[in-house]
């Protein structure tokens, strides 16, 4: 089965970045900067590196598949430098409007990314 995730960011400074990867089912999968060549940023980079410095106030992750009763329980996390989940990311299959706060900023550094689990 195909699956895929976006995740939208925005940061304090008003920044917005983009992250796009296909992922795995029933996996923690890393989402990176889209690699495509369509968006004019650097691809394949963890969401720390790519953005360094900034803080991260919003985002939200949207997983697309073959199966909208699995894609209903894709989920985000934030991981920190040491491996420990830092923040959670709001969406799969919950409906949001706008584009949701998170429940604490995060700043990012060499080693930040986001983890995508789809089941």
């Amino acid at each position: 089965m195909a699956a895929n995730a976006s995740i939208i960011c925005k940061f304090s400074d008003g920044t917005v970045g983009y992250l796009r990867n296909a992922i795995t089912l029933d996996a923690a999968t890393e989402v990176k900067t889209d690699n495509s060549g369509l968006l004019n940023i650097a691809g394949d980079l963890s969401v720390g590196q790519a953005f360094q410095g900034k803080t991260l106030t919003h985002a939200s992750v949207k997983i697309q598949n073959d199966s909208a009763t699995s894609g209903a329980f894709g989920y985000a996390s934030i991981i920190g430098v040491d491996g420990s989940i830092i923040g959670a990311i709001q969406g799969g299959g919950t409906q949001t409007s706008g584009l949701p706060r998170l429940k604490k900023p995060v700043r990012m550094q060499t080693g930040v990314k986001i983890n995508v689990f789809l089941n």
